[in-house]
């Protein structure tokens, strides 16, 4: 995910000075808790289930997955964090529907933006994505 900000244009004009962009913190969901610098982005699987559809002898051949993404930012002197967080947000979703392994993940519903409790200069902007993965073969099909 990393790579996918480092040259972007739309991401680096976010910030006052370019080391930011290098010093974003990505977090995967059982990484241990890094020393939090903002931006920060989380990716959480919320949902596998067997989709009992495709299922044989063999047993579950099909899953159907939930992601979410949480994208999180602290007011800048340049920006403020709800135009980084729905910005960022924008560089996700645009890359999901436009790579070729992601271009089947579904974006499920509205992106939601709030505060964080407790401390209302860092906003949180939250996206879900939903598909289906081939077990075997590991390739994402679109839920439909």
């Amino acid at each position: 995910m990393k790579k996918l900000f480092v040259e972007n244009e739309n991401y680096i004009d976010l910030f006052e000075y370019p080391t930011e962009v290098l010093e974003m913190t990505i977090k995967e969901v059982y990484e241990e808790i890094p020393k939090i610098k903002y931006p920060l982005i989380t990716i959480e699987e919320i949902n596998n289930t067997e989709d009992k559809n495709f299922r044989n002898n063999d047993g579950e051949q099909v899953s159907d997955l939930t992601y979410q993404i949480e994208i999180y930012s602290r007011q800048t002197t340049k920006f403020q964090a709800t135009e980084t967080v729905r910005k960022i947000g924008k560089i996700i979703n645009d890359y999901l529907n436009n790579s070729e392994t992601y271009r089947c993940l579904t974006r499920i519903g509205t992106p939601v933006l709030l505060p964080v409790t407790g401390d209302k200069s860092v906003m949180r902007y939250v996206l879900r994505y939903d598909c289906k993965i081939e077990l075997n073969t590991h390739t994402i099909y679109q839920n439909i």
